[in-house]
């Protein structure tokens, strides 16, 4: 079975882009564009096997949604996604399993967390 992902990103043009690369690496994708949706999504089908979250996305922000999910979903990697400062990691240094991702962040550095966080092995 696919390995599933969750994809929180606001920009719809961001999104299309991170989703036609999950595809690539064969997970299943759900995608919301806001907190709201990505926690009704993950209410509904949740937990998903990695998370990744923008920080700035309308109605719940990412760091916020993170620690809801974390609640729920110990296991599940969440890869958080910012343009923002460094001092994010303080932020988020505190929620397990949890990793940063510097906007504009490569497919490599993505690829390497998601082995890291064995989502996904090595070709």
């Amino acid at each position: 079975m696919a390995k599933r992902i969750l994809i929180v990103e606001d920009e719809l043009p961001v999104l299309e882009v991170f989703v036609e690369f999950f595809k690539i690496l064969g997970l299943e994708i759900s995608t919301a564009q806001d907190g709201e949706e990505a926690w009704r999504i993950f209410q509904e089908k949740g937990p998903f096997d990695i998370y990744l979250i923008d920080v700035k996305i309308p109605k719940i922000e990412g760091v916020q949604l993170a620690r809801q999910i974390r609640e729920r979903d110990p296991e599940g990697p969440i890869l958080i996604l910012s343009g923002l400062p460094a001092d994010l990691h303080k932020e988020i240094g505190d929620i397990p399993k949890t990793g940063y991702l510097k906007k504009p962040a490569t497919f490599q550095e993505i690829k390497d967390l998601l082995k890291g966080f064995g989502v996904i092995s090595d070709d």
